[in-house]
């Protein structure tokens, strides 16, 4: 992918952050493909991180919280083709389209904020410890012991009851945060399509995806 459009983040253009950066021991590196759950998480590990301090993480504007062990987060491509919709329309310097069809094709090809899905979530997968982050409760105690963290009951309790999506009221940040939205955007057909591409590229793949709330 050659670098017309810098918003397409080509991990090549990075290199000398890469090379000038100095990481501690006790760095925590939040890594997904965009609008697959980054900020949620990232609020996450904050109140998990920040004991004492938990009322306040709010207040820190996102780009300040980060950056900050490392974390990879999977979400199923349907939810984020709908999220990217959303998103792209929503920050001016991204290229705005009312039109599903194309971005469907641009995601397809790899033409997106954070190139290629498929590319992404196979290159990582090797080097991850995968989990199916369906319960948010069990999913914060596995990233407290990832993280090594110790927290009482009342404070997992905190933090599940500041991250629950259904009880989120505050910021416009997250738009819905929920499996299965996809079905509200995408036509049969455009479904199709993108089925047979992931069948395509995702055959042999061991990690099973959640494509609706209803599935177990």
């Amino acid at each position: 992918m050659d670098d017309t459009d810098a918003y397409l983040l080509n991990v090549k253009c990075y290199y000398f952050s890469r090379a000038s950066l100095n990481i501690r021991d006790d760095d925590v590196f939040i890594v997904t493909y965009p609008k697959s759950g980054t900020i949620w998480t990232q609020q996450i590990v904050s109140l998990i991180y920040f004991e004492g301090h938990r009322n306040r993480t709010e207040m820190v504007e996102t780009f300040d919280r980060a950056p900050f062990l490392e974390y990879n987060l999977h979400q199923m491509d349907f939810d984020i083709l709908t999220s990217l919709f959303h998103f792209s329309n929503l920050i001016v310097p991204l290229e705005a389209t009312d039109n599903m069809d194309h971005l469907m094709e641009l995601f397809l090809d790899g033409k997106v904020l954070g190139s290629l899905w498929f590319d992404h979530i196979r290159g990582w997968y090797d080097f991850s410890n995968a989990h199916a982050f369906q319960d948010l409760r069990s999913s914060v105690f596995q990233i407290i012991s990832f993280l090594e963290k110790e927290l009482s009951e009342e404070e997992v309790d905190a933090v599940v009851s500041q991250q629950d999506i259904g009880k989120r009221t505050e910021g416009n940040f997250l738009r819905k945060g929920i499996v299965g939205d996809w079905k509200h955007h995408l036509t049969v057909k455009q479904n199709e399509r993108f089925d047979r591409v992931f069948q395509r590229k995702m055959k042999d793949f061991p990690l099973k995806f959640i494509w609706d709330t209803d599935e177990e």
